[in-house]
């Protein structure tokens, strides 16, 4: 090849480069898969349920609020945020999450109806129900900061 056909290549890929420098700004935010997602807003949050497993005094996660409150929350701020992803293996010391399904079940709404049912064939007492949803409180739920 000549130094003309170098020179020539070289100048189509440093336009198409410049070219892909302009656009992606525009595709990546008009595109939804690639904005920030958190599992704590409002619009994100369905409206709690009530159910006969959740005594009446029970307090459901709300949205996050201006600011995290260090004294009964957790709070975190994620290094990486995506809309969707997919791993093989994950290995955490911690998870907190608003819904949890399982191989297309949703493993908290499974927990949330045997409970109650066991309650309404006697099996569970009212005292019993609080005594279990207490026990699964953490002191100190994660949260995460506002950016």
């Amino acid at each position: 090849m000549t130094l003309k056909t170098y020179m020539q290549a070289t100048l189509i890929n440093i336009s198409l480069v410049l070219v892909g420098a302009m656009l992606s700004p525009m595709i990546v935010n008009s595109v939804h898969a690639f904005r920030g997602v958190h599992a704590q807003e409002s619009k994100t949050t369905p409206p709690p349920q009530s159910s006969p497993a959740t005594p009446a005094n029970a307090t459901t996660p709300q949205s996050v609020q201006a600011a995290c409150d260090d004294a009964h929350f957790e709070c975190v701020s994620p290094s990486i945020s995506t809309g969707a992803a997919v791993f093989g293996i994950v290995l955490a010391n911690k998870i907190g999450c608003d819904h949890l399904q399982v191989n297309g079940y949703d493993v908290l709404k499974i927990e949330d109806v045997l409970i109650g049912t066991l309650q309404a064939k006697g099996i569970f007492l009212q005292r019993d129900v609080d005594s279990i949803v207490s026990a699964g409180k953490i002191e100190k739920p994660l949260r995460m900061k506002p950016r």
